[in-house]
């Protein structure tokens, strides 16, 4: 890690951040990190097409995507709420239930398609 920080230290040498992603962008810090967000979705879209992946890819789903494989992995909550950046794992929880749910509900279809074939 301080390998790579020392690598972007002279790029980030007037600005408070410590990797230089929002460099030339707007004085509104906001605007800024809206900027390099769509930036970010737009390569990763890039990506996917490269990739052959077929699916949305955006920021928000691979966040959704590392926590709901942590969990599935057995990591705590509460680990898994810190690498988010949330303050409270109540929040964490909630985040991860949507995700679970929509599991449930394509295990469910799945199943029900299988049942109305036999």
């Amino acid at each position: 890690m301080k390998q790579i920080i020392s690598y972007f230290k002279r790029q980030t040498r007037n600005s408070r951040y410590v990797f230089p992603l929002l460099r030339g962008c707007s004085a509104d810090p906001h605007i800024g990190y809206e900027t390099a967000l769509n930036r970010q979705n737009r390569l990763l879209k890039e990506l996917a097409v490269l990739a052959g992946i077929r699916k949305k890819i955006s920021t928000h789903v691979a966040r959704h995507t590392w926590a709901t494989l942590a969990k599935r992995m057995g990591y705590a909550v509460t680990l898994i709420s810190e690498g988010l950046g949330h303050r409270d794992t109540q929040v964490t929880s909630i985040y991860l239930a949507s995700f679970e749910r929509s599991a449930m509900d394509e295990l469910s279809n799945k199943l029900s398609a299988l049942v109305q074939t036999a």
